[in-house]
């Protein structure tokens, strides 16, 4: 059990780096004006907001799938 829970939160630690890699990329610039206002050219990510509704929609797509499998695999299991 302690190893399940243990690669549940190194799963959940590396996702979180990825997604912040994801979120702080600055895209080449494309020659014009100064995006940020720390001086880097370049274009942020900044539709973050979609990204993460579009990840909980399809979160939510799986885990329906997901529930209606296991209730029509246990209704084949029950009573003959």
């Amino acid at each position: 059990l302690l190893i399940a829970v243990a690669g549940i939160y190194a799963s959940y630690l590396y996702y979180g780096a990825l997604q912040e890699d994801v979120f702080n990329y600055t895209y080449p610039g494309t020659g014009g004006a100064k995006e940020e206002p720390g001086g880097e050219d370049g274009i942020r990510f900044k539709q973050v907001w979609f990204l993460q509704a579009v990840e909980a929609m399809t979160c939510v797509c799986v885990g329906f799938l997901g529930s209606r499998a296991a209730m029509s695999s246990a209704g084949s299991l029950g009573s003959p």
